[in-house]
């Protein structure tokens, strides 16, 4: 992929973060779901958010790791060139784990744990302390269900590996994120920059892994 692109969509998207935080933008997303819902989070346990974009989207992400490992070690046990699997194994693993990371030592609050959204505590940005003598909030930074499809758009960069240039290997990930990361913050689960961030993250080490892997392999084609 044009470098110039890549750094195009990296400061797109750090851009994005900047006028969210600025503005404060995720507070007036939030307050304006919650409104559009009657004032509570009516859509947290619907059918649709909860039972088919939620505990259906994470099976369906567990059903395309299991298969891409099987392929993988199907490809390693025949002995068979398996560097764009490996690649894609990394950068999912990777990308999940720092996100993991983040989620366990940011504390940041979702929307449903807010006072001004029915919950019992007020709103510390990313980048604010929290005052001495608060406890410690919730585990909703960045956002984990979303990044459980944005993180296979690395799967853009294996058809690269794979010498080829498939568009819907980015675009399919990016869609089926988006519903997981909207369906979550209609349930107060999330802000709308943790999915940011999500994709900021996966977007960097999928690229960074890209061009690791394309140096070792040598000769992909662009």
């Amino acid at each position: 992929m044009n470098n110039t692109l890549n750094l195009f969509i990296f400061i797109i998207l750090i851009v994005a973060i900047a006028i969210v935080e600025v503005f404060h933008l995720d507070l007036t997303i939030a307050h304006y779901l919650y409104q559009l819902e009657g004032g509570k989070w009516s859509l947290q346990n619907a059918f649709i958010t909860s039972t088919v974009v939620h505990t259906g989207g994470r099976w369906l992400v567990i059903a395309v790791s299991l298969c891409v490992l099987t392929i993988l070690g199907v490809k390693l046990w025949r002995k068979q060139d398996a560097t764009p699997y490996i690649y894609l194994v990394a950068s999912v693993v990777t990308s999940m784990v720092i996100i993991n990371i983040l989620k366990h030592t940011t504390h940041m609050d979702c929307p449903d744990h807010l006072l001004q959204f029915g919950g019992q505590y007020k709103y510390v940005s990313l980048f604010e302390f929290r005052p001495k003598g608060w406890e410690y909030g919730g585990v909703c930074f960045p956002a984990g269900h979303a990044s459980g499809a944005y993180a296979w758009i690395s799967l853009f960069f294996f058809s690269l590996l794979q010498g080829k240039r498939r568009y819907s290997f980015l675009i399919i990930p990016f869609v089926i994120g988006l519903i997981f990361d909207w369906s979550q913050q209609l349930r107060g689960e999330h802000f709308f920059s943790h999915g940011l961030f999500d994709l900021l993250i996966i977007w960097s080490v999928s690229n960074l892994y890209y061009v690791w892997f394309r140096n070792k392999k040598g000769n992909i084609a662009e």
